[in-house]
């Protein structure tokens, strides 16, 4: 799957990525959510499925951004670049990450009846998770934002992969990560029967770091099929075929995701979704310019901070008696209240972030755009 550097995908949002990573955010959402409920009234009953789909797409969008430079020599060693890259991706989710942290520690310590040490000493627990790096197994008996596991898992699995990706990228999207994802699905299938889990000790870290390298993999081999895909002068007949392949990955996953099935058949919806995300990525799709707007690409945005704001939603519905209503109230009352939080959270920091930028840049008389 060699491809000339003139033939790789452009960088620009993709509008049928963004509109499909607010389906599965707004599914992961509301399976949190309904867990108040009785089961038999709930929808999205293995809706934890939407993490499988974040993953995925990481794993592809760090492919991408590695490939790109391969043309280019780094002026870094490779271990200063792999940090740097990190630590751009918590830079870039900090103000976020900030807001709901201070908002659950706050819920967290409102439970306790605290002296000075005991707070010092709740305070002291909670830094590893303040830093994202909590996954590593230094979890305390609080986990202050739940949902968080999953960027911390990122965060780590990244720190692992970015240096071996770019150091051997054709060895690793074509050897290293097929065969570490099968090992890691194979041990999963066996051992555990579920993809499922995050925190758990299994050997060397928590089930969530593996879990996270496991499915950035499939992300990284999404992307290189999306290049192939990209590549190949396809007849109509075959657009039209992979267009529909595609469209039923993702319909047959959130349709299979309102029941509760046997766990190994999240497997086989994590491989569709693998497939469906690199054929949207390639943009052959004939349906893939109705995606083509700037609605698709604000509520892609969007889900970042409407999935970390997860916990403090349910915390409000739960503590406002707001549980108490019928269950599509209740959808309709949760989702209107997460989305118009995390719109207005979104506002704020990104006018912060475009104030600061214009302060820097009348130093240095350059001018960029958020």
């Amino acid at each position: 799957m060699g491809i000339k550097t003139e033939n790789r995908i452009k960088t620009k949002r993709n509008g049928e990525i963004e509109f499909w990573r607010a389906v599965f955010c707004m599914i992961v959402f509301i399976y949190h959510i309904s867990l108040d409920f009785d089961s038999s009234t709930t929808i999205f009953k293995m809706g934890q499925i939407g993490v499988e789909f974040f993953f995925l797409i990481s794993g592809l969008f760090m492919a991408r951004s590695i490939d790109m430079k391969r043309d280019t020599e780094s002026k870094e060693p490779l271990g200063i670049e792999s940090l740097k890259f990190v630590i751009k991706k918590y830079v870039a989710f900090f103000p976020y990450h900030l807001f709901v942290f201070v908002a659950g520690f706050i819920f967290y310590i409102q439970r306790f009846d605290l002296h000075f040490l005991d707070f010092c000493e709740k305070v002291l627990f909670v830094i590893p998770q303040f830093f994202l790096v909590h996954l590593s197994g230094m979890i305390s008996e609080s986990k202050v934002v739940s949902v968080e596991w999953y960027l911390s898992g990122m965060l780590i699995a990244m720190l692992i992969m970015y240096p071996l990706i770019r150091k051997f990228y054709d060895m690793y999207v074509h050897i290293i990560a097929p065969l570490s994802g099968l090992a890691i699905m194979g041990m999963s299938y066996v051992k555990r029967g579920t993809i499922l889990g995050a925190y758990q000790w299994d050997g060397i870290t928590t089930w969530g770091v593996f879990r996270a390298i496991f499915l950035m993999n499939l992300g990284c081999i999404a992307y290189e099929i999306s290049k192939y895909i990209t590549a190949k002068k396809l007849t109509s007949f075959s657009k039209i075929t992979l267009s529909l392949l595609c469209l039923f990955g993702y319909m047959a996953t959130v349709f299979f995701v309102n029941f509760q099935l046997n766990e190994k058949v999240r497997y086989s919806l994590v491989l569709f979704l693998m497939f469906s995300v690199a054929v949207s990525f390639s943009g052959i799709n004939f349906y893939g310019k109705i995606f083509d707007n700037g609605f698709c690409r604000y509520i892609g945005k969007l889900t970042l901070p409407m999935y970390l704001n997860t916990n403090i939603i349910r915390y409000i519905l739960v503590h406002t008696g707001l549980t108490e209503l019928r269950y599509r109230y209740f959808l309709i009352v949760a989702i209107a209240l997460n989305f118009a939080l995390s719109a207005v959270l979104m506002f704020v920091v990104e006018k912060i972030i475009r104030n600061k930028n214009l302060r820097k840049n009348k130093h240095t008389g350059k001018y960029s755009s958020v």
